[in-house]
């Protein structure tokens, strides 16, 4: 995995901020968010970390984003929603904001202390946050099993469980020959 030396995207300032936590963007919120950038980069530096991308709504910027969202309110059955690489599950929060049932959603995430900043900068708890959040490392054979195996992985329930899947946020993560 690479880690660029320097942001190769803006900063959070010069970014479009979230319409599901507008009073969350305060100058108090700024020196916050700066103070748990500082820390998680310290529990692993993901470039992304570094340059304020996890406190941006990624998915919401997809072409496609409206469209889904539109397929779901529309959908007599429910349709379930997975998120790797959630990181604070910003992209969750702002997805459910936009009308996506809470309970059809869920994330994994590498880092539980990524999960935890997330509660805190959005004022709420594993109790109280509506979605499900699986701490997890899909790469791991021994968590997600290419093959069935008996017994099977920890993370093997959730094989064929989604309608939609968002990798969005991991993709930068690899080097390139590994993503083709």
């Amino acid at each position: 995995m690479s880690h660029p030396s320097a942001c190769s995207s803006p900063i959070l300032e010069s970014r479009t901020k979230p319409s599901c936590a507008s009073t969350y963007w305060t100058s108090n919120r700024a020196g916050a968010l700066r103070f748990k950038q500082r820390y998680c980069f310290q529990v692993y530096p993901y470039p992304c970390i570094r340059c304020f991308l996890f406190a941006t709504l990624r998915m919401k910027e997809n072409p496609y984003y409206a469209t889904m969202l539109d397929i779901v309110k529309t959908s007599k059955e429910p349709l379930k929603f997975l998120d790797l690489g959630c990181c604070f599950g910003t992209d969750i929060r702002q997805l459910i904001f936009d009308g996506y049932p809470a309970e059809d959603i869920t994330g994994i995430e590498l880092r539980p202390e990524f999960i935890q900043l997330g509660h805190e900068l959005f004022k709420d708890t594993p109790a109280t946050f509506p979605s499900t959040i699986i701490i997890g490392d899909i790469l791991d054979p021994a968590q997600l099993s290419p093959t069935t195996t008996n017994p099977p992985a920890p993370l093997d329930h959730l094989k064929g469980q989604f309608d939609f899947i968002y990798i969005g946020c991991i993709l930068h993560l690899f080097d390139e020959d590994l993503k083709l």
